[in-house]
């Protein structure tokens, strides 16, 4: 079985060890401490924010070079 969990820790480990700045967002402190709880690489640049889609604009984090989404969780976001 193949959850997209599990997709989200592997795409996010591929962008860290390639160099980028990774920040995974969720509403969900289960999903967030799933993620800090996959391997990452040494060195990786990755951090983890608690938050609903409409409120990171309020939250300090800057702009974003680019956004990765599985499923519709920005659709959701409205």
């Amino acid at each position: 079985m193949f959850s997209h969990e599990y997709a989200i820790a592997g795409v996010r480990a591929a962008l860290a060890q390639r160099g980028y700045s990774v920040t995974g967002v969720d509403a969900s402190e289960d999903m967030l401490r799933f993620a800090r709880q996959q391997p990452i690489a040494v060195h990786a640049d990755v951090r983890f924010v608690h938050a609903k889609y409409e409120s990171l604009q309020n939250c300090g984090l800057g702009c974003f070079d680019g956004v990765y989404c599985i499923g519709n969780s920005l659709a959701a976001a409205g």
